[in-house]
């Protein structure tokens, strides 16, 4: 659905429901700002459908990499990720405050991430065959 559609549908909205809708409007729309930013996307219109896909490939590629990470040849990046988030969070750099959380969060999710992969291969082995 285009956004211009929504808002069609939300003018003919009353009351608090069109407060809410125009807030999801301005989430839509700063969410495919910050795609466009960031060269996920060329689109000039915000399309709903396409924050959806874009939404669920951000994710994809966050798990694929917690779980490439979550090796055991990786064990020290978590460690290492931390430390940069300290580093950056200690210093004068432009690093926007969620990219300096995120290498914290990150590290987090790769030891959760580790933990459930040990989980299901102990889980596997333990099957009755």
């Amino acid at each position: 659905m285009k956004l211009q559609e929504a808002a069609e549908i939300l003018s003919e909205t009353p009351g608090e429901a069109a407060e809410l809708g125009a807030d999801a409007i301005a989430f839509a729309q700063a969410l495919h700002e910050s795609f466009r930013q960031n060269h996920m996307t060329s689109s000039e219109d915000v399309d709903l459908n396409q924050l959806e896909n874009l939404v669920d490939a951000l994710f994809g590629e966050l798990a694929a990499a917690s779980l490439f990470l979550s090796e055991s040849n990786f064990s020290r990046v978590p460690d290492m990720l931390r430390a940069v988030n300290k580093s950056l969070a200690n210093s004068d750099h432009s690093v926007p405050p969620e990219v300096v959380k995120g290498f914290a969060r990150l590290a987090t999710r790769i030891e959760k991430t580790r933990l459930a992969s040990k989980n299901l291969m102990i889980g596997e082995q333990t099957k009755p065959v």
